[in-house]
């Protein structure tokens, strides 16, 4: 794929103590592949020049992306972090100072700390605010908007 660069580890030994996952044929972890930000997906009805899309990539490529075309036209963006809560916060953080959020745009965090994410977006004393939390399961949403 164009634009992949992959990252080489070193071999290491299993810990003793720490579970592993174990199967016939399997290979030790060696390296990763990382991507840039992608389009990998548009659907719905065109309007307007407008056609619904998703992105996957890391936070800051996809956002310096998105810049270029969407700044302050977004009227969506879901957040669903692995396993960090600062990760939310600093997204809402990067959102927030590069203006891609619409006016009436709002930002869905799906988080399984809810306290310690509130508490880090209030401390960012920025213009975008949590005005909802809803709870599916483990998982609890966070709905922010731009006050």
């Amino acid at each position: 794929m164009e634009g992949q660069m992959t990252f080489e580890f070193d071999k290491r030994p299993t810990i003793k103590g720490y579970p592993e996952l174990r199967w016939t044929g399997k290979r030790p972890y060696e390296s990763t592949q990382y991507y840039p930000a992608q389009l990998r997906e548009r659907y719905g009805e065109e309007t307007n020049g407008w056609i619904n899309k998703i992105f996957w990539g890391d936070n800051l490529q996809v956002m310096s992306h998105l810049l270029k075309e969407y700044r302050g036209e977004i009227d969506l963006i879901y957040i669903d972090p692995p396993y960090n809560t600062d990760y939310i916060s600093n997204s809402i953080k990067l959102i927030n100072d590069r203006n891609l959020l619409a006016e009436e745009g709002i930002i869905i965090a799906e988080t399984d700390e809810e306290e310690r994410v509130k508490d880090e977006i209030d401390k960012l004393k920025t213009s975008i605010n949590i005005y909802d939390t809803r709870k599916y399961g483990r998982a609890r949403l966070i709905f922010m908007r731009k006050e």
